[in-house]
């Protein structure tokens, strides 16, 4: 067992926030299937407050703060994402709205340099594909190290996983641990 000091801590952006949401489980099968030398941790985006310049003065609203705090503990982000309407969802892009603008004026936003990889799972014929092509173009905008490959969009079948939601299909366990090995050379 790795000592707790090398773990990498991924911080988990899930941009679903039903509570039955596919996303949401597909977050804790990669908790659950990630090697030890991995530490994972979901970062709740829902009380984030709509994005708004005036919500920033005089100070930032408590649940931005307690966000960006959350952001920076990191040393990657992983941004799992639904599909809407062939982009990302509305809370996530809400998100990534609150991260752009640093509490601290003086500072970079947290997410300016930070490694980032995107995953999705969906029930559309085409997995989450074109949401992560939109999710990639603002997360460049954003200065974020982007992790290419292996892409990770699923189309959502229960042949792929068991009652407790891992994966058992043999392709989907090999993509599962190729995703974690990309994670882990990324840091």
């Amino acid at each position: 067992m790795q000592n707790q000091t090398t773990q990498k801590h991924i911080g988990v952006l899930i941009g679903s926030l039903r509570k039955e949401s596919l996303n949401k489980k597909l977050a804790q099968a990669f908790i659950k299937t990630a090697p030890n030398t991995l530490s994972f941790h979901i970062i709740d985006i829902s009380s984030l407050p709509l994005y708004n310049e005036d919500l920033e003065t005089p100070v930032f609203p408590e649940s931005v703060i307690t966000f960006q705090k959350e952001l920076l503990k990191t040393d990657l982000l992983l941004f799992i994402t639904p599909e809407y309407n062939r982009s990302f969802s509305g809370v996530l892009k809400n998100a990534l709205d609150w991260a752009s603008r640093p509490v601290n004026p003086a500072a970079k936003s947290p997410l300016f340099g930070k490694k980032a990889a995107i995953a999705g799972i969906s029930t559309g014929s085409i997995g989450t594909a074109v949401a992560q092509s939109h999710l990639r173009s603002v997360l460049q905008v954003l200065g974020m190290q982007l992790i290419f490959q292996p892409e990770f969009y699923l189309k959502f079948s229960p042949l792929l996983f068991d009652e407790a939601f891992l994966p058992q299909d043999a392709s989907l366990k090999a993509l599962f641990s190729a995703f974690s090995d990309a994670l882990s050379r990324a840091l």
